[in-house]
């Protein structure tokens, strides 16, 4: 039951499963020999997305099969860096970063289905219902775009200079209107249609050391 299990990756490449109910280990395999970037799963399809390094930079597709082992099902040579990959709305397309352009892939089969060039976005992600897509520059212009026409529905430029570009925890919630992004220290709550700060929760310390490693928008808060 992948409602009540995690998946979890690492830097050296390995992708884990583990059961939440038991705190058991479930299956461990590793997909890149270098490190894994990023990952991204469609439940409803128990489809598990990464992007990672081997010899160069792959994006592959693994099925969870019933006995919640995963199954390499299709793979993409990117020739390039990539640290991001998300999926978007009923699954319909993946998104990849590279340094000049977002490519979009076909979800089925892994092939390119359009290109489209950005000029200084730094990461980027989908809101928790897919419909939007989001990214974020070096000088912190947020941008959000509309999934199905690539509409650039906001263009806004949040406080980002605390962070000293160290952000690394996104998440946007469309519904409210809200982005949740910070690093390991703290994590703010941006209200993006008044453009101003809703809240601003700082991290636990535990023996010396920050305790965030990422975050996620839930009801309620």
């Amino acid at each position: 039951d992948v409602c009540s299990s995690d998946l979890a990756g690492d830097r050296q490449g390995f992708i884990e499963l583990w059961d939440l109910d038991t705190n058991n280990r479930i299956s461990r395999i590793q997909a890149y020999s270098t490190s894994l970037n990023t990952m991204s799963f469609a439940e409803n399809e128990e489809i598990l997305i990464t992007v990672g390094e081997s010899e160069t930079y792959l994006l592959k597709k693994f099925k969870l099969d019933k006995n919640s082992n995963l199954q390499l099902v299709d793979e993409f040579d990117l020739e390039e860096e990539v640290q991001y990959a998300v999926i978007t709305t009923n699954n319909k397309s993946i998104i990849t970063l590279t340094a000049n352009e977002l490519l979009f892939f076909k979800f089925r089969n892994l092939k390119i289905s359009n290109e489209f060039e950005h000029e200084g976005i730094e990461m980027i992600g989908s809101s928790l219902n897919k419909d939007s897509l989001f990214g974020i520059d070096d000088d912190g212009l947020l941008k959000i775009w509309n999934v199905k026409k690539l509409k650039l529905n906001y263009e806004i430029p949040i406080p980002m200079e605390e962070f000293q570009n160290e952000i690394c925890h996104t998440a946007l919630d469309t519904d409210r209107g809200w982005l949740f992004y910070g690093n390991e220290n703290k994590i703010r709550i941006w209200d993006i249609v008044n453009n101003l700060l809703v809240k601003e929760l700082k991290a636990p310390k535990s023996k010396g050391k920050i305790d965030f490693i990422n975050c996620f928008a839930v009801d309620p808060i």
